[in-house]
């Protein structure tokens, strides 16, 4: 449940909203002449990091894209972290989801579960598959497990979240995604890597 403002003018919804992130919609409550206001749910943005082992150029004589996947299967490039590896920092949008306690996110990176899990897809697939469809060498899931209490920490001290997923070894090929890759998260500065 949100916590209750009393006689919030305009002014204060907006600083509230600086200060907590933005506010979608406001349950306006009014008694004995006295109006409470309190956020249906507040968006804040948390940055993550993903370190993952760089996947060969090249495979089976093809050339390859590596990247991190949005819902429209489209890949984008991680930056070069050090020899070998390769870091995908994104922001994403959160709000604290009620019923769970947890985080829930959004952006076009979050992927959703049939369980209701949440998860960033890292994917390896052919530039020019002969079909012209997409084939996927391998993906990796990167579940989104952190905390609420992490999250709320990542936010009021500028910390990004971060996860180590450099255990795959990418062209040897097996089922990913039962390596619970995104079960833990750390907190790290900015510059940290």
């Amino acid at each position: 449940m949100g916590t209750r403002f009393t006689s919030l003018s305009l002014y204060s919804k907006m600083n509230l909203a600086a200060v907590h992130g933005t506010v979608v919609g406001w349950h306006h409550i009014s008694r004995n002449k006295e109006e409470i206001f309190v956020p249906k749910k507040v968006l804040s943005t948390v940055t993550v990091r993903v370190v993952t082992a760089k996947a060969p150029g090249v495979f089976d004589g093809q050339r390859t894209e590596f990247g991190i996947q949005n819902r429209d299967k489209a890949l984008f490039e991680g930056n070069e972290a050090s020899i070998g590896r390769l870091h995908f920092e994104i922001e994403l949008s959160v709000a604290l989801n009620e019923k769970t306690g947890r985080p829930r996110f959004r952006g076009p990176l979050v992927h959703n579960g049939s369980s209701g899990q949440q998860h960033l897809y890292i994917g390896w697939r052919f530039v020019s598959p002969p079909d012209n469809e997409y084939y996927w060498i391998n993906r990796l899931k990167v579940h989104l497990l952190m905390s609420w209490k992490q999250v709320e920490e990542a936010i009021a001290k500028d910390l990004i979240l971060t996860t180590d997923a450099t255990e795959p070894e990418w062209g040897v090929l097996k089922n990913w995604h039962g390596l619970k890759m995104g079960h833990i998260w750390c907190l790290e500065s900015i510059n940290g890597v």
